[in-house]
């Protein structure tokens, strides 16, 4: 798994850094999103490069003026063709998102890039899946997110965008939210 900060991806330093500072006692819930943007070749879901990931996460900081320019998600995931998975500082951990509507204090929203609802898997999103997981362990255990997955939807430890009562979406599109349950961390 790969890591990107903003400055390594790139984030436009003249688009102002959203979200409130929060600490990791605060993060009881992890919510699950897709972006719906796919990649521009035949694997839809899947990043080839990592200069591809780079242009995508400066081009998802100018996507939403509705919610402020930034990216709205604190991490965004990248399942790459090689079976690799590359997350992206969005907001960042250490801050408030503008993901999911009265959840944006308690929970930490990962997005991943691409579209779950009428796009195929990627070849290797299973692994994937756990290794997002993995890293919510050390967030959890090592990294003083202590109450992350105490909040959890029944028979899951992450919740779907579509789970929160107010969302009224699709999100993160079917077939993502029928792998969910893959990200065991707890």
């Amino acid at each position: 798994m790969i890591l990107l900060r903003r400055a390594e991806w790139g984030a436009d330093k003249k688009v102002p850094r959203r979200g409130h500072p929060i600490g990791p006692l605060r993060r009881t819930e992890v919510y699950i999103h897709h972006t719906v943007i796919t990649d521009t070749d035949t694997t839809a879901n899947e990043w080839e490069t990592l200069e591809d990931v780079k242009c995508t996460m400066r081009q998802l900081q100018q996507l939403r003026p509705d919610l402020g320019l930034d990216v709205p998600y604190n991490i965004v995931a990248f399942c790459m063709s090689d079976g690799e998975l590359v997350l992206c500082e969005g907001r960042g951990l250490d801050r408030t998102g503008a993901h999911t509507k009265n959840h944006n204090r308690s929970a930490l929203g990962i997005a991943f890039q691409g579209n779950f609802e009428s796009e195929p898997l990627p070849a290797d999103l299973d692994s994937q899946l756990v290794d997002i997981a993995r890293w919510l362990r050390i967030l959890r255990n090592k990294r003083g997110f202590i109450n992350l997955g105490n909040s959890r939807p029944n028979g899951r430890q992450v919740w779907g965008h579509r789970d929160a009562k107010s969302a009224g979406t699709v999100c993160p599109g079917q077939k993502l939210y029928d792998r969910l349950a893959l990200i065991r961390f707890i």
